[in-house]
């Protein structure tokens, strides 16, 4: 649980302040506060399953022993 807390107190930050300057940079675009929502939250999903298949199970896939290997032992 720290290494993904690790991940948001990096990220929660980062883009917080990306949202803010997108937001305010292209204020006169309708539905920029949708469009930041969006990718925000693509951005998050995608980053958060990288870090957390690489960082934080790094390792830990495909460990259970197979019924062939069992019957062997």
């Amino acid at each position: 649980m720290l290494k993904v807390f690790a991940f948001y107190l990096v990220f929660t930050p980062i883009s917080t302040l990306l949202g803010n300057y997108f937001t305010a940079k292209f204020a006169d675009v309708s539905a920029i506060n949708y469009i930041v929502l969006g990718l925000t939250m693509a951005t998050n999903m995608i980053t958060e399953f990288l870090y957390d298949k690489f960082v934080v199970f790094r390792g830990q896939e495909n460990t259970a022993v197979s019924k062939k290997d069992k019957k062997k032992a």
